[in-house]
């Protein structure tokens, strides 16, 4: 369509985020999320951390179309540095991606293929 909009995606690796605090639980829920808030703010990514990713696919000139960006840190959980991230092969099942897109179909009754 010779148009200049990419479709970039990214993730944050494990992040402490306020996401993960927010819900209804109980008291000792909240306090072991807390805990585990805590020791993934100090052993993985802070949220600034984890936003690094995706101003990495907004902003970087050497972010690609169709690229997938996360920290290169261990296991792409945790890092300041930012790079190209592994993307899982069941993300790359064709009959699965056709299936769903399928049901999204039906649950909507918009058929984007035959637009």
């Amino acid at each position: 369509a010779d148009s200049p909009i990419m479709s970039i995606a990214a993730h944050p690796g494990v992040a402490h985020t306020p996401l993960f605090q927010k819900g209804d639980y109980s008291a000792v829920e909240r306090a072991v999320r807390r805990g585990v808030g805590v020791a993934i703010k100090f052993l993985l990514n802070t949220g600034a951390e984890g936003a690094l990713p995706t101003l990495y696919a907004a902003t970087s000139p050497n972010a690609v179309d169709g690229g997938y960006y996360g920290p290169l840190g261990f296991q792409e959980m945790r890092g300041d540095r930012v790079g190209p991230a592994d993307v899982a092969p069941q993300a790359r099942d064709e009959a699965a991606a056709a299936h769903l897109w399928k049901v999204c179909e039906d649950y909507t009754d918009v058929s984007f293929l035959n637009a």
